[in-house]
C-alpha cells in the first residue's frame, strides 16, 4: 500500500548548508508531496 506524504524537513533540519551543490540540495523539496512506496 502506498502512502501520500508532504516533506516537512530533511535530515532533521529545514535548511541545508549554504555551499551544498544543486544536485544534492534535497532541502528544496520541503513542502513537496510524494508517495512512500512499500519495500518488497
Amino acid at each position: 500500500m502506498d502512502t501520500r506524504v508532504r516533506l516537512k524537513s530533511f535530515d532533521g533540519t529545514i535548511r541545508g548548508p549554504a555551499n551544498i551543490p544543486p544536485n544534492e540540495d534535497y532541502w528544496r523539496l520541503i513542502g513537496s508531496t510524494g508517495t512512500v512506496a512499500g519495500i518488497r
